[in-house]
C-alpha cells in the first residue's frame, strides 16, 4: 500500500474514533450514587480531542505533501 494512502486511511479513522468517543460520552449515564459520587465517562473527552487533533495533523501532512508534488510537476 502507499505511504499517502495509509496516511489517509490513519487520519480518517482517528477522526472517526474521535467522534466516536465524543457520541458515546454524549449518549452515556452521568448519576451521583447514594454516597455522593458523580460517575461519568470523562475520560472520552480529552480522548475524543487527541483523535481529532491526531487526524488534523494527518490531514496538514498530507495537503502539504501533495503541494510539494504538484510544485514538482
Amino acid at each position: 500500500m502507499k505511504k499517502g494512502k495509509t496516511l489517509t486511511i490513519s487520519a480518517i479513522t482517528s477522526f472517526v474514533i474521535g467522534v466516536v468517543f465524543f457520541t458515546i460520552y454524549t449518549f452515556s449515564d452521568v448519576y451521583v450514587d447514594e454516597q455522593g459520587v458523580l460517575h461519568e465517562k470523562f475520560f472520552l473527552i480529552p480522548l475524543g480531542y487527541l483523535f481529532i487533533f491526531i487526524s488534523i495533523i494527518l490531514f496538514v501532512v498530507l495537503g502539504i505533501k501533495k503541494i510539494k508534488k504538484n510544485k514538482k510537476d
